[in-house]
Formats: C-alpha cells, sequence, structure tokens
C-alpha cells in the first residue's frame, strides 16, 4: 500500500510540475505577441526579477517602437 502511495504521490508532483511548465510557456509566448496585457501576469510573486524584468523592457520597447513620433 505505501508502494502505491509514493508512486500517486510522485505522478502528482510530475504533473503538477508540467502544469507550472505549461503555464510559464504560454505566458512567454503571450509576452512576445501582446507584451501590453501578459507583462502584468509576471508582477506574482513566483516570476522572479529577471522575467519581470524581461517582460517589462519587452514592453517599453514595444511602446516606443509603437509611439516613434514619426508623423509626416
Amino acid at each position: 500500500m505505501r508502494e502505491k502511495e509514493r508512486r500517486e504521490k510522485i505522478a502528482a508532483q510530475r504533473k503538477e510540475e508540467f502544469r507550472k511548465q505549461l503555464i510559464d510557456a504560454l505566458l512567454f509566448i503571450g509576452i512576445l505577441i501582446i507584451p501590453y496585457i501578459f507583462s502584468w501576469f509576471t508582477l506574482q510573486k513566483r516570476y522572479s526579477t529577471t522575467w519581470k524584468v524581461m517582460s517589462f523592457g519587452w514592453l517599453g520597447l514595444m511602446l516606443r517602437v509603437a509611439f516613434n513620433g514619426n508623423s509626416d
């Protein structure tokens, strides 16, 4: 019985880890495509400062390109 419980616990941990990796991958894609919305999700405690700096840096670059100021 203990072996079965141990296997179930390991399976649950792997499933949770896979879920977190999938969410991170989807967030990364979202930040690349629509940083105006998805960058804000990195403000959760779960994400490192590196994630936050990169996502808001990309957002800043995209805003600078969008509002370049070259009007003829």
